[in-house]
């Protein structure tokens, strides 16, 4: 009888680690590579940056939600993967900062509703590579370190999860 509880628990507790690990990966490789888009691609930010912003904000609400429900079973897992998944989420938000930043910077000082109508082109991409060169570059190099990062941690989480997955077959 006690096994049979035990079971249960197991199981349930695997069921939601591999949802949890699996859902994390994603939405912390999309973001990293909506930020490494808006890096590199002058149109992939458009003119309105709140968008990409707003986007991976809530993103990294669920990115938040599910660390919170993964670290329990992480640190009785692997407690060094552990602090690798907790880095890498807060060099998340760095490089979310660094994005931020650099969008910001590329606008210029003048408003948007004005910038269509008054700035030149010469004008937006001499911001732009101003940006680039103050705060662009070092957010690229670390948007990319991070998603070496994430890929490496994958590899880890991958195995997990699969042994996660055979405790629920079996």
């Amino acid at each position: 009888m006690l096994n049979k509880v035990f079971s249960y628990f197991r199981k349930r507790e695997a069921g939601e680690f591999t949802y949890r690990a699996a859902s994390w990966h994603q939405a912390c490789q999309s973001i990293v590579g909506m930020y490494i888009d808006a890096l590199n691609d002058e149109e992939a930010a458009g003119p309105d940056i709140g968008v990409v912003l707003d986007k991976t904000d809530r993103m990294l609400y669920q990115v938040r939600d599910h660390l919170g429900a993964l670290r329990p079973a992480l640190n009785r897992r692997d407690r060094a993967l552990s602090k690798r998944v907790n880095k890498a989420a807060e060099r998340l938000y760095e490089v979310r900062n660094m994005t931020a930043k650099f969008l910001i910077r590329a606008q210029g000082h003048t408003p948007h509703f004005l910038r269509q109508q008054e700035m030149s082109d010469d004008a937006q991409v001499a911001y732009r590579y101003k940006a680039m060169d103050e705060v662009g570059f070092e957010a690229r190099q670390a948007a990319i370190a991070l998603q070496t990062e994430l890929k490496d941690i994958w590899t880890i989480l991958h195995v997990m999860v699969g042994e996660a997955d055979e405790l629920l077959k079996g």
